[in-house]
């Protein structure tokens, strides 16, 4: 056997990396959902050695980033020794990698860099829709839109349009009836009745990879329209009282409650109030109750409900009228008199308008002594009664319609009672039985009595003048009524056997009477006795005149004492106006008064216990400064 030598040769061969593909992709870019997995692959053209693989992202903004170190790497071996290598990453990309560059690189020893790029085209789904508002008219200028809210004033005039973010762009809709598919909303004079929630739809459609099916995406949201109004009141009563035609009927003493509703947006200031006088008030509210006691007819009228917000020009505004069932009172407005001063023979009405539901009755009654006496109607009275209104017309006046009146008001709730007064005003009337006491008349004095008229409603009092016959000058006296039903004055110092003329006259302040006269005549003096019977006399009375002036002395003295106590002094006046000295001074006119005595009475006294200081003469030439002691009737 022969052995041949084997000889072994050795040699190695390149091949150079031709291409290098992403797998999947057509063309230069690639569609891809934000935040979706995807894997991108790159297979390299045989090559001998086996290709490096790497991977890189460039950015819009040119940022270069290395991905290669996530990347899965893969070779396959052929028999012939060539290999195939392929790598793999996994992306997720985000809204900011939209047109990043995506590039895979290959090489060998013996070839250049092969690469592949593809451009990434992420596509999102539309994001939450959001809304630009503009305004159309004034209304709408204070329009505020607070992201998912818009407050916008009734009657605004304005368009809100819907947007969202999205790749590919969305498209959005309203989801309203007959939207015509836009993205505006649009409103023409807007009203309360449009308040409420808007949903806005945005959508588009994503491509997926590598499948390139495509998937329907959208997205949602709410705008919010508050319609902001005026305050409107659409409720005032008083709670649990049905309202009676115009009114709402309740008795005195009575609490009830009132309610006042309001529509509005935004919430009101809402107050009640009665005869301008607020009686509640609630700011940012809807509603106002308000509790309150009725005590009288004077809570009867209308009370009112004022309610506005910062949308009202002028306060929305509703009446209410409570009718209180009540005892009559005086119609406040109403001008009562109830003390009347009036002459005689003139006529007066008292008059008397009443607050009071339901109606009342009126009575009229008359002061007659101490009893009250009903009065009707008849030739001298006249009544006059009108639903709340009543009158008493007295015609002719005479002394005795002067006095107190009262008045009667009553229904089914109470009654009221009116005082009145009808007061005198006038000169007095003149006094009557004038006369001459005969019993007293002396030789030198007598005592004259009459009968007070009427004073007119003043204080009154007397002129007494008097004159003998055959004189013409008189003397005048002034005298103050007493109040008594008959006085008496004394006149002395008189001449015997004579006869006298006197006139008195009744004054007040408003004037003075008619005079009434009387003639009246002195006792003649006694027939002189002879002298035995005279000295018998004077020596039977000679043991008790010792007696009397011892009695005569004290009596002096004790007056002379009371005087200075009691008594006030009597002056003699030259005017036709005397103004007493008492209290309440009144003038008093006097016409044609030439001598007056003007004094003051006595406490206690009527026309007694008079102390004179001075008297005018009635005749020219006789003493005229002579002292005469105060008669004592």
């Amino acid at each position: 056997m022969r052995f041949h030598p084997r000889t072994e040769i050795s040699f190695s061969f390149s091949v150079s990396i031709k291409y290098v593909n992403i797998k999947n992709v057509n063309g230069n870019i690639i569609g891809i959902e934000e935040y979706t997995k995807t894997t991108l692959a790159c297979k390299t053209s045989e090559g001998r050695p086996a290709a490096n693989i790497t991977w890189k992202k460039i950015s819009k903004k040119g940022f270069i980033t290395d991905l290669t170190k996530n990347a899965k790497y893969h070779i396959s071996r052929l028999e012939s020794g060539i290999t195939i290598a392929e790598s793999s990453i996994d992306l997720k990309p985000k809204r900011e990698d939209n047109g990043s560059r995506i590039i895979c690189e290959a090489i060998n020893k013996i070839s250049n860099v092969t690469k592949k790029e593809v451009t990434l085209h992420v596509q999102y789904p539309p994001g939450k829709p959001y809304f630009q508002f503009f305004a159309q008219n004034e209304f709408a200028i204070d329009g505020k839109l607070l992201q998912d809210k818009l407050i916008v004033k009734e009657g605004s005039h304005f368009i809100v349009i819907c947007k969202s973010d999205g790749d590919p762009s969305p498209i959005c809709t309203w989801a309203i009836e007959n939207d015509p598919k836009s993205p505006n909303l649009t409103f023409t004079n807007i009203t309360k009745k449009h308040r409420g929630s808007y949903e806005c739809i945005a959508g588009n459609v994503i491509k997926t990879f590598p499948e390139g099916e495509t998937t329907d995406k959208e997205s949602t949201a709410g705008l919010v329209i508050d319609v902001l109004y005026q305050s409107k009141i659409i409720r005032f009563n008083v709670i649990g009282i049905e309202k009676t035609r115009e009114h709402f009927e309740v008795t005195e003493n009575e609490t009830i409650v009132f309610i006042c509703s309001v529509d509005s947006n935004p919430a009101s200031s809402i107050s009640i109030s009665f005869k301008q006088r607020e009686l509640g008030r609630n700011e940012n509210t809807k509603s106002l109750v308000q509790i309150k006691k009725v005590n009288s007819c004077f809570d009867n009228g209308v009370y009112q409900c004022l309610a506005h917000n910062k949308c009202n020009d002028k306060p929305s505004l509703e009446n209410l009228t409570l009718l209180v069932r009540c005892r009559p009172l005086l119609l406040p407005e109403f001008d009562l008199e109830p003390n009347i001063t009036s002459a005689q023979n003139a006529t007066v009405t008292f008059e008397f308008k009443a607050l009071a539901h339901p109606t009342p009755e009126f009575q009229w009654f008359k002061l007659s002594g101490s009893t009250w006496k009903t009065m009707l109607t008849d030739n001298k009275s006249k009544i006059k009664t009108l639903e709340h209104y009543s009158s008493l017309s007295l015609s002719n006046i005479t002394e005795d319609d002067y006095g107190r009146y009262r008045l009667r008001i009553q229904n089914e709730i109470g009654f009221l009672e009116q005082l009145y007064f009808l007061n005198a005003y006038g000169k007095p009337d003149p006094s009557t039985m004038f006369a001459q006491l005969r019993e007293y008349v002396t030789e030198a004095s007598a005592i004259l009595q009459w009968k007070p008229g009427f004073d007119g409603g003043s204080e009154q009092m007397f002129i007494l003048r008097y004159k003998l016959e055959s004189e013409k000058n008189w003397t005048k006296i002034m005298i103050p009524d007493t109040g008594d039903e008959t006085m008496h004055y004394s006149l002395i110092y008189l001449e015997s056997d004579s006869v006298y003329h006197s006139e008195l006259i009744s004054v007040n302040s408003h004037g003075k009477s008619m005079p009434i006269k009387l003639t009246f005549k002195t006792k003649a003096k006694q027939q002189t006795v002879d002298s035995t019977t005279t000295w018998t006399l004077i020596c039977v009375s000679a043991g008790s005149f010792a007696v009397s002036i011892f009695a005569v002395v004290v009596t002096f003295l004790c007056c002379k004492f009371t005087r200075q106590r009691n008594t006030r002094t009597m002056t003699i006046s030259q005017t036709a106006e005397v103004i007493p000295e008492n209290q309440n001074q009144t003038t008093f006119y006097l016409d044609g008064i030439n001598t007056i005595h003007e004094y003051e009475q006595l406490d206690g006294h009527s026309l007694e216990d008079r102390e004179y200081t001075e008297m005018q003469t009635i005749k020219a030439g006789d003493d005229s400064n002579r002292d005469y002691l105060t008669p004592t009737i």
